[in-house]
């Protein structure tokens, strides 16, 4: 009976690893996979970036970030930043300018809500500018918004 129990106990926790790693395989984001999409137009990483945090693909909008910004926040920390967050929504993403093929400035405008430390939810639109670099497509730098 104990033999019994010992293997049915060891096909299950081999079952249990199998299944762990196929969900952990399929919930990668790599950067390769996320520059594929809008890559060449850095308007359409902005939007990408938004949908992204929207679907709560908090993996894929962390790709979409430079290189210089992932080296200076951890995935975690990008993960609690944005976990608060119910809904978002781009409303415009206008290219404005560039100082040279490597930089990229875009105005958007987005509408918020976010629960605070508190769980009261905050409604807001947003002003400001994205800025994106090219790092074998282009990567979200830095944003700088403010409350409308």
């Amino acid at each position: 009976m104990q033999k019994k129990l010992l293997k049915i106990s060891v096909i299950l926790l081999v079952v249990f690893i199998f299944l762990t790693s196929i969900s952990a395989m399929a919930s990668q984001v790599t950067q390769k996979e996320v520059a594929s999409s809008g890559e060449n137009d850095p308007v359409a990483v902005v939007r990408e970036f938004y949908e992204a945090i929207a679907n709560r693909e908090f993996k894929t909008a962390y790709y979409l970030r430079s290189g210089t910004y992932r080296s200076e926040h951890s995935y975690n920390w990008f993960y609690n930043n944005w976990s608060s967050n119910k809904y978002i929504e781009l409303i415009s993403a206008t290219y404005i300018e560039s100082d040279n093929e490597y930089e990229a400035v875009i105005k958007i405008r987005t509408y918020s809500e976010d629960y605070n430390s508190k769980g009261k939810l905050t409604k807001a639109y947003y002003r400001g500018k994205a800025y994106l670099v090219w790092e074998n497509g282009w990567k979200i730098d830095d944003v700088s918004v403010k409350q409308e």
